[in-house]
């Protein structure tokens, strides 16, 4: 939807891609998972255990589907080499294109305030961290990276508490420590590893040095 609002963004097109074959990927494996705890551990025949077996199947075929149309999409498209420096407020920017150009189609028919729809039209992610700059993603991309890792871990551990205050204190506090521990990290390694190839963080070097280092310093 980006780069149809935008041709400018043509550039990130790789990313798109790249994007689908990593959640592709993910999908797979999921299914691949669940297909191996199916034959270690067959489950008693039944109606819905057939809907189930058949809904797996299901799911295959249209990953597979999806595999091949990627590749076809891969296999025919010229796309440029993304750019290096970019941040999760990029991201962010691609998210909020999601509400801004509906809003700007529908300022055309309906009767939607201007101002509502100049302010859509001016909002960022700028904007949004405008009063935590400490943890703005285009100028801190790895302190985001970590408040996001400990936010999802904190919502992790107040969703288990749904299911009921733990026994003691203590093993609250040990299971907690847990959540926000394995969020934390998986999301720095995800962050350090997969960043770079999604376009979510700015390369560790290039060939003209670090590109976080001149990113930096023009934002200061």
């Amino acid at each position: 939807m980006r780069l149809r609002d935008d041709p400018a963004q043509a550039a990130k097109t790789r990313l798109i891609l790249r994007g689908n074959a990593l959640v592709l990927f993910a999908i797979l494996i999921t299914l691949f998972s669940d297909s191996i705890a199916e034959i270690v551990r067959l489950s008693p025949p039944s109606v819905w255990g057939n809907v189930l077996l058949a809904e797996l199947a299901a799911m295959f075929l249209l990953a597979l589907i999806c595999v091949v149309a990627l590749a076809v999409v891969f296999g025919r498209m010229q796309t440029v080499v993304p750019p290096r420096d970019l941040t999760p407020a990029d991201g962010i920017d691609d998210l909020w294109t999601l509400v801004r150009v509906p809003v700007t189609k529908a300022s055309a028919s309906a009767h939607v305030p201007r101002a509502f729809v100049e302010w859509v039209k001016r909002f960022d992610s700028d904007r949004l961290f405008a009063q935590v700059r400490w943890v703005n993603p285009r100028a801190h991309p790895w302190r985001f990276a970590c408040a996001l890792g400990l936010l999802v871990g904190i919502g992790l551990t107040l969703a288990q508490l749904q299911e009921g205050l733990p026994p003691s204190l203590r093993i609250g506090l040990i299971v907690a420590g847990i959540f926000m521990s394995a969020e934390f990290t998986a999301t720095l390694i995800g962050f350090a590893i997969l960043g770079g190839y999604l376009g979510l963080r700015p390369a560790f070097n290039t060939s003209g040095g670090s590109t976080w280092t001149l990113q930096h310093l023009r934002l200061k």
